[in-house]
């Protein structure tokens, strides 16, 4: 019996994947290919991946964990030929790593199709185990692609076949879905694999694939996932509905019956709707297909305990062609030569047909590689049971890579399976034998620059300097038998290292060349330049970089932690957003926004003992909205966050911790509720969800929140609807204590905001772009470094600390302009042509509600606040304590003033570091490409893209508009051109135009995709407060 596809048989599987075929004579073609190690098990990337290359087509095994796409910047890996991803091990945790790479290959992909001018995009394959249908689905609330053709292939396990789950013209992959031995025999799961009863495991493990219940469930989950990628919807695409049919709040349109025009409106509430009726009838932007799915088919009726592996072969090489044999079979050389060597028949002159077996070598069988992961030893019964069924499998296999969990390597069973497999050679990934080395080199080697600068700021991020493996054998004896430096010295063991090249075809060799050195900050002692020093203030030159941890008890003002500064997607130099607040006296620790990577950056901070002291402190998590930069890292920091609650308790001998709260619009709940559910945790046990919608009070299991009742010192939370993406909320918090605390996430500046964040203490707020891209920050929804200053001054915070900058920048940005906030009928529209910021819903701002305030509240209304005189002067702006953030940068309070001077030198270094890169550019230019005569213009009149795209430019009204705002601004003199930086971390590398319109400045675009869309039919809506104001088009989600 063959094993089956989740949902679909065999059959109806070989039909789906008939596109995979390989072209008959490309099969045996002399080809070459190789494997490259990815990620390592580090605090920034704990998973091991792998890149399998051929010259046409890339493909990628292993764990695609967190920090997976951000290690390949700084490798250098480019992954625009990227057809597969064969995810291994179990289906848990790691939805942030994947959606965040699927979402940058989308963009990737996009832009080269465009730029080659094709129609169509190359299917993307994903295979994995029980289950990754279902938790790619939870995240329809917030993915909204068109045009990404997106195959998802789910095993159970079974008997493996002989015929390959996955076939092209360069590979043949077989899927192994392992599961675990259940509880009684000899082998016990880990910790990690006990969320679900004997009962229910045993129930899961034995689901039959052939139920037709389950063949309904999985037909829809597929219709949702390919709704999020490959989706036919259009921006003005609407609907009608009664006004009671919904879903508030909401922007709809209404005919009116003497003009009969329509004439827009927000809804945000039943409450307040005259002159409508619930019968009257409007019209409602259509939503995203997926995203009207409210909720998916439970996945407790999936198997559970299930883990993934692959053997992958090439194709068998043909064997060469000998000219001899076919003059002596009456050939004469010249064409049928090359016909018998691709594979073809021939006709002598006298008619006798000869075949190319006739006249070529023998057959060179296939090589290939294993991937096996085994979370526990508990699966090792069944892999060996799935190697014996069909030995065949791993003949001319190579190499085997293990992933594997502490206790693998030393049981008798393991060391028998590798006497066994003998004359193979092994690879081990394991936390304890890949040392914790710095991934993110580029981001570390900054750091600990700054920290030279600013000690008192910045500290050199925690890595492991040891490159042998003496510690490994101490840990395990037995890793001395096998495991060796490299194969060259006759071991057939080695250890996994990130960057190294294993080569398949031809011939076997291992490559260490892109391995990068070991982070050592001793080499980064003496690198600041002598304009940089002479800078310093007096009182630094001689101070340590190092920053002693705190704790809780111990602190004495609020401290900040900007573990992530940068927007959109992460970058050599800067991770995607998330800010940590850290109170005194025990009041515990708040994070705002976790975007992918969140708890690697922790990692590098405080070590395990100081971990656990921070996530058991954590009282509430708030994410300001659904783009996928701001919580993605949020599920793996909630289980790690409940797995330090339960060390301590087990220490402790006391009840488990309270989990902290989850805070933020309806949507983020949902999806969280639905990927909890996965791996059989409640929301209760991973956090308490807190549900707020920017017009009411916030809401814990649909009633008020009672934050003092439930353990978190907060007097006061304040929320608001902003201007950037469907559901975008700023926030403001007042604690016990009466410190307040302001954060903006994503948004133009808005008034309401300066309201509830009135006299704040501390305000956090983006600054994506500098102020000479006014236009494109209005265009992206975001905020520029004057606007940001604008607001501080308008709120009469007390000190700003400013972050979310676009990844093109490494520099420190101007802050000699101030913009006040204010409504501006200028703004440009949305890019109605950009799935990132359209999705079928639309951005609502909203003022603060009423009952959410203290009645003692003496907040200014927007109104009143207008009328306040406001000194707009830059000397406001030199007195405001400002911070500028960069990744693991520690400030206190009292630290935010002190700080500005500390800018001059910060500065100096990353202009010396421009100047450096630059001439480095040019020297590789100039070794690389030398001089040629310039082409002719008139050969390509278009070259950032066809006729099509050209065509479409020229018709296009905002096209017209935004290539007069490029023109504009390269007529000024600026300096934020030198300091774009490109995906592969070249800070001076130019630009093309098609790039520029990304706000990261990266060859990816941004990965994050949202509910929200412009606003294109009828007349702008009236305020919330009633009063009628002129609004321009983009005055909704980006």
């Amino acid at each position: 019996m063959r094993r089956k596809i989740l949902g679909i048989s065999k059959t109806a599987h070989r039909q789906i994947m008939q596109h995979h075929k390989p072209v008959a004579n490309s099969i045996g073609i002399k080809t070459s290919f190789f494997f490259q190690f990815i990620t390592t098990p580090t605090s920034d990337t704990p998973g091991t991946a792998i890149l399998v290359h051929f010259d046409n087509k890339r493909y990628i095994f292993g764990e695609v964990v967190e920090g997976t796409q951000r290690a390949t910047i700084q490798l250098g890996i480019s992954l625009k030929k990227v057809r597969g991803l064969f995810l291994t091990g179990k289906t848990a945790w790691s939805n942030g790593g994947l959606l965040g790479l699927i979402l940058s290959l989308s963009e990737i992909q996009k832009e080269d199709i465009e730029a080659k001018d094709i129609d169509q995009r190359p299917r993307m394959d994903v295979y994995g185990g029980p289950k990754q249908l279902h938790s790619l689905a939870c995240a329809r609330r917030f993915i909204f692609r068109t045009g990404m053709p997106l195959s998802v292939h789910e095993a159970t396990p079974g008997p493996t076949s002989q015929e390959p789950d996955f076939e092209d013209e360069n590979i043949r992959v077989w899927a192994i879905a392992t599961k675990l031995t259940l509880p009684g025999s000899t082998e016990k799961p880990s910790f990690d694999d006990s969320d679900f009863s004997d009962e229910e495991s045993e129930r899961l493990l034995n689901y039959d694939a052939n139920d037709g219940q389950a063949h309904l469930e999985q037909g829809l989950r597929r219709d949702v996932v390919n709704n999020m990628f490959d989706s036919k919807w259009r921006t003005n695409e609407v609907v009608r509905l009664k006004l009671g049919e919904v879903n508030l709040p909401a922007r709809v349109w209404v005919k009116d019956s003497e003009t009969k025009q329509l004439t827009s409106r927000a809804i945000l509430s039943l409450d307040n709707i005259a002159p409508l009726t619930l019968e009257t009838e409007v019209l409602v932007r259509k939503p995203w297909p997926a995203s009207i799915v409210e909720n998916l088919p439970p996945p407790a009726n999936l198997p559970h305990h299930v883990s993934m592996s692959y053997i992958v072969k090439g194709h068998p090489q043909r064997g060469k062609f000998d000219p001899t044999k076919a003059k002596a079979l009456g050939l004469r050389p010249g064409p049928v030569f090359a016909k018998l060597a691709a594979g073809e028949s021939v006709q002598s002159d006298t008619g006798v047909t000869v075949t190319p077996e006739m006249v070529m070598g023998p057959t060179t069988p296939s090589k290939g590689l294993a991937i096996f992961d085994l979370p526990s030893s508990a699966y090792l019964p069944e892999l060996e049971r799935q190697i014996d069924e069909h030995p065949s499998l791993l003949d001319g296999v190579e190499t085997c890579v293990w992933i594997f969990d502490d206790n693998l390597v030393g049981t008798e069973r393991f060391r028998r399976l590798l006497s066994r497999l003998n004359e193979v050679r092994h690879v081990f990934s394991h936390p304890h034998l890949c040392k914790d080395h710095i991934v993110h080199q580029s981001s570390a080697m900054s750091m600990q620059r700054l920290s030279k600068i600013a000690p008192g700021y910045f500290s050199t991020p925690r890595f492991n300097r040891e490159t042998g493996y003496t510690t490994s054998r101490h840990y395990d004896p037995m890793l001395a038998n096998y495991v060796g430096e490299s194969f060259e010295r006759g071991s057939q063991a080695t250890v996994a290292k990130r960057g190294r090249k294993m080569y398949i075809e031809p011939a076997f060799r291992v490559d260490d060349q892109e391995v990068p050195p070991n982070f050592d900050p001793q080499q980064e002692t003496a690198n600041l330049d002598q304009h940089v020093v002479d800078l310093l203030p007096k009182d630094v030159v001689d101070q340590s970089p190092e920053i002693a941890h705190v704790h809780q008890a111990g602190l004495t003002e609020p401290e900040i932690i900007t573990l992530g500064t940068g927007s959109s997607l992460p970058s050599k130099y800067r991770n995607v957003s998330a800010v940590m607040l850290r109170m005194p006296a025990d009041m515990g620790n708040y994070l705002f926004d976790c975007g992918e990577g969140t708890l690697g950056q922790l990692r590098r901070m405080f070590d395990g003992h100081q971990l656990d002291q921070i996530l058991c402190d954590l009282k509430a998590i708030w994410i300001s909205h659904l783009h996928a930069d701001h919580h993605l890292g949020l599920a793996m920091l909630l289980r790690a966050a409940d797995l330090a609650r339960k060390r301590r308790a087990r220490a402790t001998h006391k009840l488990i911790l309270p989990p902290p709260m989850l805070i933020s619009d309806s949507k983020i709940i949902m999806y969280m509720d639905e990927y909890s559910d996965i791996l059989g945790r409640k929301p209760g046990q991973l956090y308490e969800p807190v549900i707020c919608n920017g017009h009411r009070a916030p809401r814990l299991y649909g009633k008020i929140c009672d934050f003092k009742k439930n353990g978190v010192p907060i007097r006061l939370l304040e929320t608001v609807r902003v201007l950037h993406c469907y559901g975008a909320l700023a926030v403001s918090v007042t604690f016990d204590n009466n410190f307040k605390f302001s954060y903006s996430g994503d948004c133009r500046p808005s008034d309401h905001f300066c309201e509830i964040g009135q006299n704040s203490d501390v305000l956090v707020h983006e600054a994506t772009f500098d102020d000479e891209m006014q236009q494109d920050a209005k265009a992206k929804k975001h905020s520029t470094t004057g606007e940001a200053l604008g607001v501080a001054i308008k709120m009469k915070a007390k000190n700003l600390i400013l972050t979310h900058f676009s990844q093109r920048y490494q520099k420190i940005p101007v802050l000699s302009n101030v913009k006040m906030p204010s409504t501006d009928p200028g703004e440009l529209p949305i890019d109605l042509d950009d799935e990132e910021q359209v999705g079928g819903l639309d951005s609502i701002e909203t003022e603060p509600s009423k009952s959410m305030r203290p009645s003692s509240s003496s907040s200014s209304s927007p109104s009143d606040m207008a009328k306040q005189p406001m000194d707009t002067n830059t000397s406001v702006a030199d007195k405001l304590p400002i911070a500028i953030a960069f990744d693991l940068m520690r400030i206190r309070v009292s630290q935010i003033a002190p700080m500005k001077k500390y800018f001059p030198a910060i500065s100096r270094m990353f202009s010396l570091l421009e100047e450096k890169s630059e001439q480095e550019r040019q020297e590789r230019a100039a070794t690389d490409h030398p001089k040629k005569p310039p082409k002719e213009e008139a050969k390509n009149p278009n070259p950032s893209g066809g006729k099509k795209q050209l065509a479409k430019r020229e018709k296009d009204p905002k096209s017209q508009q935004a290539n007069a705002t490029t023109k504009r601004k390269q007529k000024k003199t600026v300096v934020t051109d030198s300091a774009k930086e490109s995906q592969t971390g070249d800070l001076a590398k130019p630009m093309s135009p098609k790039k520029k319109r990304s706000e990261s400045g990266s060859p990816v675009p941004a990965i994050s995709a949202d509910g929200g869309t412009d606003q294109t039919l009828g007349s702008p809506p009236p305020s919330p407060s009633g009063k009628k104001r002129k609004v321009s088009k983009d005055e909704s989600a980006t």
